[in-house]
This record gives structure tokens, sequence and C-alpha cells, in this order.
């Protein structure tokens, strides 16, 4: 059997795919099979597990990889490989024993700023640059200043904006930009889709380009051909990945010596950098913008009808059919959904970040009218099971780990379309979602079950012994709260969400108020959240409010408490049974466990790291007051806490519950 090359790139999108339909030309003259691992577009702290299982398990000729997009994932990836005795060749960043294919990063860039400055006349251009510790973005940096310093003009370090290679990401550091200052004239975007987040911004600020700001990007993709027709460097992408190809085969036929490769650049100038007296794009450069956003808009039209049979998949029998129509649409000749086998529940430690070894393949697919519904169960080390084993020495395949916030839920193995990439990419992201959901329903499901057997059979034992009536329905109640609050979760955080809150609340308010106990409320928020992400970005900001729901769910008692996500970056925690002094003693160790978890927050006035403000509200509920009273008090401490300089607790007692008191103390602080 013909042995593999493996690819590993961070996405399917324009980028990649022209990377890997160059590599796989080559390889097809010589009848090599290329596998691609291909990750999503976030940056992780760890290595894909799907991609280090097949990298370890499959003997592959020689891996091709362009990198990672995390600092620390890269680190692991470059780690794995040098493990390997296998020839590697990278393209857009080095590793030890590798030869690299690089872009040349000058030529184009320098192209660019003269066109800019010289014919355009631009003196102070914001610059949108990538992912920090990306090469490529390094090196287009460094010309971007070198060609100003050159002609005399200064950086103004308040225009250099953190894109990350990302349309949103983009958007949203150009919109912010737009907020406090319009005094610029161009932005530079290091690739075209951080290009296309500067346009939006820009639009929706009512600037128009090129009229009021000029626009340049990097990489020349299919979209830069939309009108008005985006000016961009092309690094040929193709070229790149040829180049690519041919040195690993070289390297496999023990040519050990072979030197890096630079493949030229060039300058692709159209209306987005365009002067009032330039000339108007001629009739075929129009036809060609018209041809290619018909083509693009008929690829979004097929993702968007893709979509809505999906979304109404309700069990896993309804999801292989919806997805057999996507791939007739989409035009896909191969591909094979597995799904692995997990033992543990989601969130259980002993499955987060692992791949399993054992899945079933839910889905193989040899093109229209050629559909296996199976239920296989193989070793997930081969990639498919042994009958199929023939799929991996032909063609290109793709791997796509499909993935939910705390497992691997398998992966998508196909042979994608030419022109298809943005709909390979939605199919991976639509059927993530949809398997996720079916997943947590199924859960839900099976715990429903669960809870329905129990009941019955507290019922018959009941009928045989009275006195254990009482400690069946305790356990019923109980099992039922809990079913509750796994339907009343917080998407983000995975904590109970406002709704829980408030219905916990009345429920612990009425017992408080039968039982004669006390009953603590306390209101949190994230100090100078906004500041948070305003400085690290939004998807920074969620990952910091999932660490400190999970610190605050650790320090609340699990017996009696809950901890929930009120909103934004506040959350809030009710302790039935509680005064004051548990209630400050929850908040204490709390905001130990932030401490010790030593969350960065450089734009914070407060510290270095991320702290919180607590307002702790108490009261001995009865008839006569409501719970909301209870909420009103917390959010007031809240209220004084952040007054008085934030990242510390503020307590008001049973006293203070009614505003209209004018006897009330003043509140005890911390």
């Amino acid at each position: 059997m013909n042995r593999p090359v493996l690819a590993i790139v961070t996405g399917t999108h324009d980028y990649q795919m022209r990377l890997l339909r160059s590599m796989a030309e080559v390889f097809d003259e010589h009848g090599i099979p290329l596998i691609a691992h291909t990750g999503g577009m976030l940056r992780r702290d760890t290595l894909s597990p799907v991609l280090e299982r097949m990298i370890r398990s499959t003997s592959p000729l020689g891996v091709i990889s362009s990198g990672a997009l995390g600092v620390e994932e890269e680190r692991g990836l470059i780690e794995l490989l040098s493990s390997l005795d296998r020839p590697v060749v990278t393209i857009g960043f080095t590793m030890p024993g590798a030869t690299a294919v690089n872009g040349d990063n000058s030529t184009g860039m320098r192209e660019l700023m003269a066109l800019l400055t010289e014919h355009r006349g631009v003196r102070r251009p914001v610059l949108v640059r990538g992912i920090p510790h990306q090469p490529d973005s390094i090196a287009r940096e460094r010309v971007f200043r070198e060609e100003l310093a050159r002609r005399g003009l200064r950086v103004d370090e308040d225009l250099v904006l953190d894109g990350g290679f990302d349309l949103e990401e983009s958007f949203d550091v150009t919109r912010a930009l737009l907020r406090r200052r319009r005094d610029f004239d161009a932005v530079v975007a290091l690739n075209d889709p951080s290009a296309f987040g500067a346009l939006a911004a820009l639009t929706e600020a009512g600037l128009q380009v090129p009229e009021d700001v000029a626009l340049a990007g990097y990489d020349n993709s299919a979209e830069a051909r939309f009108w008005p027709g985006l000016t961009t460097v092309d690094q040929d992408l193709d070229q790149q990945g040829r180049a690519a190809a041919e040195l690993l085969l070289e390297k496999v036929a023990g040519q050990d010596d072979q030197a890096d490769v630079v493949v030229d650049s060039w300058l692709a100038v159209r209306r987005s950098t365009a002067r009032d007296d330039d000339p108007l794009p001629g009739p075929a450069e129009v036809m060609e913008m018209l041809v290619t956003g018909t083509e693009r808009l008929a690829v979004h039209e097929s993702i968007m009808a893709r979509s809505r049979p999906l979304t109404v998949c309700r069990t896993m029998d309804d999801l292989v059919p919806s997805l057999t129509t996507d791939l007739d649409r989409t035009g896909v000749s191969r591909c094979f959904l597995t799904l692995f086998e997990h033992t543990g529940p989601p969130g259980d430690p002993s499955t987060a970040g692992s791949a399993p070894s054992w899945g079933r393949l839910v889905l193989s697919y040899h093109g229209r009218g050629r559909v296996e519904h199976s239920d296989e169960r193989y070793d997930t080390a081969q990639l498919l099971p042994e009958r199929l084993q023939e799929e991996l020495t032909r063609g290109l395949l793709l791997l796509q780990p499909l993935v939910m916030p705390d497992r691997t839920l398998g992966f998508l193995l196909l042979d994608p379309a030419p022109g298809q990439a943005m709909a390979t990419q939605a199919i991976r992201v639509d059927l993530s979602r949809v398997l996720t959901r079916l997943l947590i329903q199924q859960e839900l499901e099976a715990r429903a079950l669960d809870l329905e057997g129990m009941v019955i059979r507290r019922a018959q034992e009941l009928q045989a012994e009275m006195l254990q009536r009482q400690r069946t329905e305790e356990n019923l109640q109980r099992a039922n709260t809990d079913l509750q609050r796994a339907l009343r979760l917080d998407g983000l955080t995975g904590i109970a969400n406002r709704a829980a809150f408030a219905g916990h609340l009345q429920q612990a308010w009425r017992q408080a108020a039968t039982d004669g106990a006390s009953l603590a409320v306390l209101m949190i928020d994230v100090d100078h959240f906004k500041a948070y992400n305003d400085h690290y970005g939004h998807v920074r900001g969620d990952a910091v409010l999932r660490a400190v729901a999970q610190h605050l769910q650790e320090a609340v008692p699990a017996r009696d408490g809950l901890a929930c996500r009120y909103g934004g970056e506040e959350f809030t925690v009710i302790l039935p049974g509680s005064g004051a002094e548990r209630a400050v003693a929850v908040a204490e160790r709390f905001r130990s466990r932030l401490a010790e978890a030593a969350l960065p927050h450089a734009a914070s006035p407060v510290g270095p790291l991320i702290t919180v403000s607590v307002g702790i509200a108490t009261a001995h509920p009865d008839s006569a007051r409501s719970a909301r009273a209870l909420t009103e008090a917390a959010d007031r401490a809240l209220y004084e806490a952040k007054a008085l300089g934030r990242n510390r607790i503020v307590v008001y007692e049973d006293d203070l519950l009614d505003p209209w008191d004018p006897a009330a103390q003043g509140p005890g602080r911390r």
C-alpha cells in the first residue's frame, strides 16, 4: 500500500486549500496520497489530540506543516515532528532538521508601500498585523516600518492593530480605532481576511474605499477580485505548495542538503488604492469581478440551503440523510464520518483533550447515490476500518476534527470538491454544532430515563416499607432539581444561567421563610472586564469568563449553594442557610482561588491580575418581603465595592434590606 504524506494546515480557507491542491498535484504524479489535518481557526494551548494520534499511529512518507495558530500549540507540534524519524518540510516557519518554504515577504510588500506613499500620497497608514509569533506577519510588519522610515514617515503606534489574521478580530479592532480617531488615510492588512474585516468596519463608520481611505491586503485571495477589487500581494501559494511537495520528495530520496526556498511575490493593484484620476477597470477586469462574485454568491447560497436541514435534525438518524444531501450539493466525491466512543460524561477530566482509540464509522459516502449508513466499530488509529484502507492510498483527503468545548467528538475524512473551500469548512462547523446538540440531548434523555427508573424503583420500595417514603421523595426532588439545572446552563461558561438563578432564589426564599433560616446572595463583577476585552480580544475574554466561572463553582459548596452567570461579566451565588460570616468565607475562598490562578490583566488599574468585586446581602426571609429585595441589596453592596476601588467585598446584613429604612446602619466592608 502506498504510504501517504501528511500535511498539517490551520483550516480549509482559500489560503490553505491552494497550498493543499498544488501539493496534491505533485504527489498525484508519483502516485502518492496526501492526508491533510485541518485545524479550526482558534488558537489553542495544546496540540490537537486527533493530530497527535494521527502522527504517532500513521507511518507517513513525510510531513509538510504550515505551523499552528497558538504559540504553545506550535511548540508542541515542533517537538512532536522533531521526534519523528521522517522527513519534514515546513511552510511559513522554521524548525530544526526541516527544510522551509517561504513566500517573499519583502518584494511585494515594498511595492505595496511604494504604491501607497508615492502614488496615493499616504502619510498616516493603519497597520492590521497578524498572529504575533507568526514569521510572515513579523517579516511583513518589518518591511512596513522600514519603508515608512525610508521616506521619513513616523509609525504612529496607536495605528498598529492586532488583527490575528482573522476577519472578525480585524473588524473589532478597526471599529474600536474608529471610535477614538479617524485621522488616517490608509489601512494595510497583513492578509486579505483582515483587510475585509477592516473594510466592514470602515463601511459601518460611513467611510468609503478608496475615496476616504485606501485599503490593501496580502495573499490575493479569490475575494480580492470582488468589486471594487482589493489591492493585495500575491505570494504565489500554488508555487509554495508545489515547492514543498518537491522538496519533500527529494528528502525522501535521500537528498538531505536542500536549501530553504523563497517563492517570489508580486503586487496586484486594484481599485481599493486608486486615486480619483485613476482610470476605471476595463471590461475584462469588470467581468472577472462579476464572475468571481457570482461564483462566491452561489457558494454562500449553497451553504445557507445546506444549513437549514441540519438545524432541524433531532436524532442521529436525521443527521445522516441531511449530511448526505449536503455532500451531494457540494460535489464531494468521498466522505467518511467517524464518532469516538467516550466512556465518561461531559466534563470528565479523563476524557478532556483526548482522542479515544475506538470509534464508529457512521457514514461512508462515495459520491451521489453511493452511501453506506454504518455503525461499524474500529480502531481509529487506522483512520478508516480495514476494508476501507484502500481509500487512504489515493488522492487528497482532509481530516477535520469535530469538537465541542470539553471533548473531541470524532472526525470527518473527505475529498474536497474544487472551489468549495468555504462549503467544506462550513460542513465541519455545522456538523460539530449539530453533534454537540444531539449529544447533549441524548445524555439528557438518558438521564431522564434513569430518573424515571429511579422513581419506579422508589415507588416499589414504598409499597414494601413506608419508612423509605421520605428518603425516596427527597432523592426524586434532588434528581429533578439536578435535571432542571442541566437544562438551564449558561452556554459560554457551563454554569447555571440567569433564569436558573431566578427560579432557584424564589425556591430558596420560600424554604428559608418556612424554616426560619437565613439566606445569602453574592453579586460578583469581574473588575474592568471591558478593558480586558479591548486589550486582549473577545476570544480571550470568553476564556477568562469560563475560568472565573470554574473557580467560582469550585469555591461554592456543592451540597446547597448555586453559582450562576448573571450576565456579561457578572456572576451570582445563592447560599441557603448562610449568614454574613459563611458568605464572606465563600467569597474569600473564591478570591483566593482566583489569585492562585493568576490570570493576567495588563489593562486593569487595580493590579496586573484578574480581580473581582463582591457585594453580599443576607436576610431572614419572611412573607412581608420579596427575594428581589435581597438581590437588590447585594447589587447595592456590589456597587459600593466598585465605588470604593474594586477588588474587595462589601456586606449588607439583614437590617439593610429595606431601602426605605432611615435607621439602617452602614454596610460592612472588606
